[in-house]
This record gives structure tokens, sequence and C-alpha cells, in this order.
């Protein structure tokens, strides 16, 4: 399929014939009675819900495909159940999308393992979406990351149109010159019901956005065949176009997150300055996993949770997973010429906990990816080898690396098979490796916990969740301390002698720690991010030299400038693999048999006089309480959300007895 049929295939589904039906529950009435619809009335009112979901990372039903085992944590399942109650309480409603959902899962593995799964029917997100009634959607970062020929064919299975103003497969002199790999920009033409159960027409303008940094992220993937334009350039030149063509509201289904409120060119969250661009009436972000109207967000400039707005429009953002639903009522009333915004109010709901049970809406959901879970189950449950030892994540970022520190392991001897004999072959190999489930957003049950003994192919997809493929970058001294000085801004700054801080720096995810395997140093959190917080760097035992020269095993993610460390989009890459990380450590537990972590430390806090600070974990944390004593951490009562507390100990003296180290393994 090239990329102009996708294009007009797109297009097609904009601009639906008199008489179509969508898929799905009905929403506001289409253009089928059209002939017969009233004319506008000036002062006519009516009301309008428009449900957003964000960055479901393909978790369509209420399983755990990790644990292999129902889930009440989230999904499109859960979420189908409430979109349709919320659509019998309100006949004014429209269903957005705002990108990040087709790579998530080992559902999202499986399908990409068996490339013909996709060619004679929807994908299982987009047949979800389809029974659903989806309005539009747009396209996130994670939604690349099988490649431009597998979103293709994916997309073509959508009964609903997908936009994205920004992605651009030949530019212009100007963002309206482009040719865009979809169209970026719709007009839904609807009918609503009025106060006065009189019905009228309402035309809604739908943009889509996206990161501009997905073409970096994913340029082994992506080079040569798309580009990007700042995502403020491209809605400011589309915006006019959009509202000659007729739309009496603009919603901008945005991936990206709440950040600076100053628009710098090419930013990764600018949902602030997107916000405050004239033309745009609502705004539905999504990208860092967020929710919004949320307390936290109380002091952030252009950020109102009370209100609900951001820059002063109404805006949600519907966390991650099914986690959330979004929720903006729009009041509006009709002048005679177009309608306007009177009022707003604007909410995010969690999903109701339970599994849910006997419901028309969850059933649609799981008949139109039944076939698909079934062949993942099966998928998820291939034994690959047995591990010699516990392997979780609940105290990583205390200094416990066994679970990353097995995924280095492999990344390393990798590394070396693949420089082999060439002119880089004599160069220190070392792997960066984060702790992605840590916990975060999503609540206290993110977290690896794989027990020893036989592995399954659903435990290497929770020590590593994500399809990236290894990338091995030429990196000097400073380089690498640098990486890791940006990967320790993940902590607060403590103080000594205060007890009980708070360890975590809670803007910032615990993936972005990076752990540097085959190096050892300590993390002084007395001094501020990026600030020489990382002492003792050693290799071998030796000082790292700021001209040393090391070869560092990391992902193409990272290679591409994903996370922000520093140097790693302009380094020299020595190596690349088609093969993903996961693949990588399955290939190894075929050969080898077994998976084990580093046989020694790799970092541990600096020692901060009279000092403790409180670590949230998850609840199963207190089930491994030698490691927990090994670190210096005690158990102090659980977090509100179900999840542990335990206190680090940071002061000399316990520090010195409890060194950060992890337990060495015999294999």
């Amino acid at each position: 399929m090239q990329i102009r049929d996708l294009r007009n295939r797109s297009l097609s589904l904009m601009r639906l014939p008199a008489g179509t039906r969508r898929s799905g529950p009905a929403v506001l009435h289409a253009r089928d009675d059209a002939v017969c619809a009233p004319q506008p009335r000036r002062g006519a009112a009516a009301s309008l819900q428009i449900l957003a979901t964000t960055d479901l990372h393909l978790q369509l039903r209420a399983y755990d495909y990790l644990t292999d085992t129902p889930s009440s944590a989230g999904s499109l399942e859960h979420l189908a159940a409430e979109i349709g109650r919320r659509r019998r309480q309100m006949a004014n409603t429209l269903l957005f999308d705002v990108g990040d959902i087709l790579q998530g899962t080992p559902m999202g593995d499986c399908l990409a393992q068996d490339r013909s799964a996709g060619r004679h029917r929807p994908h299982p997100a987009i047949a979800a979406m389809n029974v659903l009634g989806y309005d539009a959607a747009t396209l996130g970062n994670h939604d690349f990351d099988y490649g431009l020929d597998a979103l293709i064919q994916t997309v073509l299975g959508a009964r609903f149109p997908i936009v994205s103003a920004n992605l651009v497969t030949r530019r212009g002199d100007r963002p309206t010159a482009d040719r865009t790999l979809l169209p970026p920009w719709t007009v839904l033409d609807r009918h609503v019901r009025t106060r006065d159960s009189g019905r009228m027409p309402i035309r809604i303008g739908v943009l889509g956005l996206l990161p501009p940094q997905v073409t970096a992220w994913h340029r082994d993937l992506l080079a040569d065949r798309v580009e990007t334009r700042d995502m403020l350039e491209a809605a400011r030149d589309h915006l006019p176009a959009l509202h000659a063509a007729g739309a009496d509201i603009v919603v901008a289904l945005a991936h990206t997150g709440i950040g600076a409120a100053a628009h710098e060119t090419g930013m990764e969250n600018a949902a602030v300055p997107l916000a405050a661009l004239p033309g745009i009436d609502v705004l539905l972000a999504g990208h860092t996993h967020s929710v919004f109207p949320e307390t936290r967000f109380y002091g952030h400039p252009g950020a109102d949770p009370g209100r609900g707005t951001i820059s002063g429009i109404p805006a949600v953002m519907a966390g991650s997973g099914g986690s959330h639903l979004g929720t903006v009522r729009l009041e509006l009333e009709h002048d005679g010429a177009r309608w306007r915004i009177t009022g707003h109010d604007t909410r995010v709901d969690p999903v109701v906990t339970e599994v849910p049970g006997n419901n028309d809406d969850a059933e649609s959901v799981r008949a139109a990816t039944e076939e698909a879970h079934r062949r993942t189950l099966h998928y998820i449950r291939r034994p690959v080898g047995r591990t010699a030892a516990p392997l979780h994540t609940y105290f990583a970022m205390a200094g416990d690396v066994s679970a990353i520190g097995a995924v280095g392991e492999v990344k390393r001897r990798e590394a070396r098979a693949g420089l082999g004999s060439g002119a880089h072959r004599d160069l220190p190999v070392l792997a960066a490796v984060a702790p992605y489930k840590s916990g975060g957003p999503t609540g206290p049950g993110r977290y690896a916990d794989i027990p020893k003994g036989r592995l399954a192919l659903r435990h290497l997809a929770a020590l590593y969740p994500f399809p990236n493929r290894l990338a091995v970058l030429r990196l000097s001294g400073a380089e690498v301390r640098a990486w890791l000085e940006h990967a320790a801004s993940v902590f607060g700054t403590l103080w000594p002698g205060r007890r009980d801080q708070p360890l975590n720096n809670p803007d910032l995810p615990a993936h972005q720690f990076d752990v540097i395997v085959g190096l050892t140093y300590r993390i002084d959190l007395t001094r501020p991010p990026g600030q020489g917080r990382v002492r003792d760097l050693r290799h071998g035992g030796q000082p790292v030299t700021e001209d040393a020269v090391f070869a560092l095993a990391t992902n193409s993610f990272r290679a591409g400038g994903g996370g922000g460390f520093p140097g790693a989009a302009e380094a020299d890459v020595l190596l690349t693999s088609d093969m993903p990380v996961r693949d990588m450590l399955a290939r190894h537990l075929e050969t080898h048999g077994v998976i084990a972590p580093p046989d020694r430390p790799v970092w541990r806090f600096a020692p901060i006089p009279g000092a403790t600070a409180i670590l949230e974990t998850g609840i199963g944390a207190l089930a491994h309480g030698a490691s927990a004593n090994a670190l210096g951490l005690e158990p102090e009562g659980t977090t509100a959300d179900g999840g542990a507390r335990f206190r680090l100990h940071l002061d000399a003296a316990t520090a010195a007895a409890h060194p950060g180290r992890t337990r060495s393994v015999q294999t």
C-alpha cells in the first residue's frame, strides 16, 4: 500500500456519503437525514459531551498478560462499559483517542511476529475502536514502534478518520503545502439535540498532532520516509483552513504533555502553548501518562486544575492503559451563524476497578479482540528458560539491579558479539538499562516480580516491555558521566539531618533512570540534579577519565534522543540490530538456559548524615525482606493507593552496614 493511497483512504472516511452509518453505538446523529434537518436558530442551546482516551498501549482486555491473570487496573474493555453508560445518559456525545494505542502489551509483539495476521482483518485495537464508534483519533509516538508499513496496514482498517497535521511525507514551503501521511484535520458533520428537544446541525473540527521527536526516536524505522514539523507551526497554519471549512468548534487531539508555558521550536510537551493558539476550543492531551485535571498541576504555568483548563480552554489528559476516561462537557449557544461555547465542565474519572461482567459494550470489545487475545495467551506461555534467583523491580530505585542488571548483561554480551573483530573490538562494553516497570501513574501494581525458576515469554516482557532494538554508541567518559547525571535527576534533592524526605522526583518517571552495567558509582542526593550527583565513577576499579572511550549498549529509542540523554542523538552508532532486545533475551536463554544479574554492585547512594528518605513501591515488596534489609530499607506502612512504603537510611553508619549490594547469584 502506497502512502498516497493511505491518505486518500483516510480522506474518504472524512467525507462519509449521505446514508452511511458508522459501526458501534449511535453517537451524535450523522448526516443521514440532512435533507430534513431544521435550519439553525439564533439562541438555541445544547450540551455537548466529549469523551477522551489516550495512551491505551494495547491494553484492550481486562487481562494482565505479564502475570497471565485477569486485571482490574484498567483497559479499553473497562472503559467501554463507562463509555456506553455516558452515551445513554447524554445523546450529544463524541469519542476521541489521542494516540499510543498500538503498542504496550505482548499482544503487539505477537501480532508483529505473525506478519500475515493483519492482512485480512483489522488490527484488534482498530477493531475494538470500530465497534465502540470512535469519531476520530490521532497517532502517538509508540504507534510507530513496529515500523511504518505495519502502521499503514493497521490504519487502513479504521472506520473513523485518523488525523495528524505535523507528520509529513513531502515538505512544502509551509505546513498547508505539505503532503502529510494522514489528513491533517477533519470536520465531523453531526446534529445535536437542543434543550427544547429540537435538532440542529453542528460541525466539529478535529486537528491531530504528535511530538516531532518521533522521527528521531524511530530513525532506524522511519528514515527518509517521513519527517515532522513543530506542533505549533503546523497547528497555526492549518487552523484557518479548518475554520474556513465551517468548523463551529475545534478539538485538538494532541499527543503531548503539559510542559513549559513558553513555546520552543520542536518542543515535546507543548500542551500549554498549543492551547493558547487562537482557534483551538478544546485540547485533549496525552503522551506523559499523567492525569489532568489533577491537583499536582496547581501552580503550573498555564494550567488551572480547578477550572479544568490549559491556557484558558477546557482540557483533559486521561492517564494511560485505560486507567481513566476524560470528559469535557460544553454548553453551547447558537448566535445565528455558528455555535459558541458559553460554559464547560471538565473531569477525568478512574475506571471502575472490577473486571467488566455481562455488559454489552464491554462484550463488544471482547468479541472484537477474542482471536488476538487467544493467540497472545499462547504466545506469552511459551517456555524460554529459567532464572537462578528472583528478579523484581520493587527496589530498583534504591540500588537493587537484580532484574535490570540481568538484561544489561545480555545486552553487553550481544554488543561484544556484534562488534566482533572489527575496529571497535577492544572498546570496553557497557550497557544502559532502566526499570521500565517501577510504579508510576498506572499505580502500585506496575512492577516486575519474577520468582526463581522457570521462565515464560511473559516474564521477559515484564523485564523489557518495548520492542526497541539494540543500538551501540561510542561515548567518551565525560559523555557517560553526563548520561548518568541525567538519569539521577529522577531523585529529589535531600538534606542532611532531615527524616523521611521523598526519595523520588514526582515529575520524572522511573523509566528515565538508566543504570549503566559495567561501571560502579555513587549518587549524592545532596547535590541538585545535574550538578555533580555522580561520584566515584569507576570502570574495572579505576576512575573513569573524561577522555576514556566506551561502547555503550543501549536501545534504538535512546539512540534517537528518547529521554533526552545528553550526547545520545549525536553519538557515533557502532552497531544496530534488527532484532528487538526482548528477542535477544529469549535467544540468550535458548542458548544458555539461564539468566542472572551482575555478580557485584553497580551503584549506591552516597551517605547523608542523619537523613532518611521514603521509597514508595509495590505491595509485593513486603515479600522481599532480605533484599530490603541489604539496601538499608525498613517497612513503613502502606500508601493510599495500596502500595508499600519503605524508609531508606542514608546516614554514614547505616550506609556502611548496608552498602547497597546486590546478591551474587551462582549459575
